[in-house]
């Protein structure tokens, strides 16, 4: 889902830049993403809008570095997968049941997950859902899960 998105935004910005429209701003490229029809866009709107601020930042950091004398491309890559991202308050909640809710959008049903158990890599001690923040939904490569 979020690959797509991606995919769909590099296509678009390559062809801005065709056109001749290269100094696009992280809101124009949101506004290209959220403005799909939902069924081409079947993520919550602020995971939509950090795909756009992501693939805006790739391009400033290509930009950045090729000014420094670094031989590298713009953000060009189709890509299979890509996390996707949530906000606190906007993206994810914790359910009546005691789960992990995660929104795809309005009118849309959600994913349910068991609450995971974060704990604190410095103290070991277990971090409430209270002082969770934004959340990545990430493909373990390992476990194939």
């Amino acid at each position: 889902m979020a690959a797509l998105l991606w995919n769909q935004a590099v296509d678009w910005v390559h062809a801005e830049w065709k056109a001749d429209h290269n100094n696009l701003s992280k809101y124009d490229i949101q506004h290209f993403l959220t403005a799909l029809p939902l069924e081409n866009r079947p993520l919550h709107a602020h995971t939509t809008e950090i795909i756009a601020h992501d693939l805006y930042e790739a391009i400033r950091t290509s930009r950045t570095n090729r000014k420094n004398g670094m031989k590298v491309r713009s953000p060009w890559r189709k890509k299979s997968y890509r996390p996707l991202s949530f906000t606190k308050g906007y993206g994810w909640r914790i359910n009546m049941q005691g789960k992990l809710h995660l929104s795809l959008g309005r009118g849309r049903p959600g994913l349910d997950l068991n609450l995971p158990k974060l704990i604190d890599s410095l103290s070991g001690e277990v971090v409430v859902p209270d002082l969770w923040g934004e959340m990545q939904l990430c493909w373990d490569g390992d476990e194939r899960k």
